[in-house]
């Protein structure tokens, strides 16, 4: 997924550049660690660290552990259901929601899946999107 189409969202318009970054960050990747964090959006470490941190607590992100050698397991980020939100201007979101609901489905139910689907990307993008634009507003405003 490209970057220039993942910032197409209204909503991630609201939030400051460097958040922006990771969200649209872990959006293309799925996930990353901080490390790949910085790296893609290029940031210092520190400098994904606090925002991963706020965005956790609002409940845009998880965290994930996981052990890789020996030594501290490092965490891994992952958008939460509200962070994919976020993206639901975008018109991949559409796309994602209904090729997953095609997996393993017969032929013959595709027309009746996509109008399921648009009816839960309608039903459920609508009441959160109150909420969240609220959130993303209070993201705005932490410095």
């Amino acid at each position: 997924m490209e970057v220039a189409n993942t910032a197409a969202s209204p909503l991630l318009e609201l939030i400051p550049a460097a958040r922006r970054a990771v969200l649209v960050a872990l959006k293309c990747h799925g996930s990353a660690t901080v490390e790949d964090l910085a790296t893609f959006c290029n940031l210092p470490s520190g400098a994904t660290r606090q925002p991963l941190t706020v965005m956790r607590a609002q409940g845009f992100v998880r965290r994930t552990s996981e052990r890789v050698g020996v030594g501290r397991p490092r965490d891994r980020y992952w958008l939460t259901p509200r962070g994919e939100l976020l993206f639901a201007g975008s018109s991949g979101f559409v796309v994602d929601r209904f090729l997953g609901a095609l997996d393993g489905e017969p032929a013959e139910i595709r027309s009746r899946l996509l109008a399921r689907v648009m009816g839960e990307v309608a039903a459920g993008a609508a009441a959160p999107a109150r909420e969240t634009g609220a959130e993303v507003s209070a993201l705005a405003n932490i410095a």
